[in-house]
């Protein structure tokens, strides 16, 4: 009879241990999860200095124009984005960038009355050899934009 409860004690904490083992190894691929999802393109490297005068290589977190206008996110904007302009810094985030080579910094708005405007990022500077890491949110939905005037660039350009 001794021999019968201590195999009952031994078969009872073997299910305890296996009912924490498998506890542990689900919350473990839960947090893996989790740290995959949200850094992503949760963490990019962003900063403020850029060395070109057409900011082609400003890759900052201004998000509005002159005017006070917000930026759309480049990949939720209804206007044709070329694969080029990826190289630019143009992705899932509404900053401005100059993908273009025009002559500053830009962005699609979301003002219905104005397509695209430039932005102001302050001066280019002569050493960038600094940069800050900083983690951006993505704006998950944009505006529709509807008006006659012609877009930025057409698809036949690139």
């Amino acid at each position: 009879m001794e021999d019968n409860l201590g195999t009952q004690f031994c078969k009872r904490n073997i299910v305890v241990i296996l009912i924490i083992c498998i506890a542990v190894v689900a919350l473990i691929v839960i947090l893996v999860t989790v740290l995959v999802l949200t850094t992503g393109h949760a963490e990019r490297e962003l900063t403020e200095c850029y060395l070109e005068l057409d900011g082609s290589d400003y890759r900052g977190i201004v998000n509005t124009t002159i005017d006070g206008n917000a930026c759309q996110v480049w990949t939720s904007s209804q206007y044709y984005i070329p694969d080029v302009w990826y190289e630019f810094g143009v992705d899932d985030h509404n900053f401005c960038r100059n993908p273009d080579g025009d002559v500053g910094v830009w962005c699609y708005t979301s003002n219905p009355n104005v397509r695209w405007q430039y932005c102001d990022i302050g001066s280019p500077r002569e050493d960038c050899s600094v940069t800050t890491t900083a983690r951006t949110t993505v704006t998950l939905f944009s505006t529709q934009i509807s008006t006659n005037e012609p877009d930025k660039v057409t698809e036949g350009e690139f």
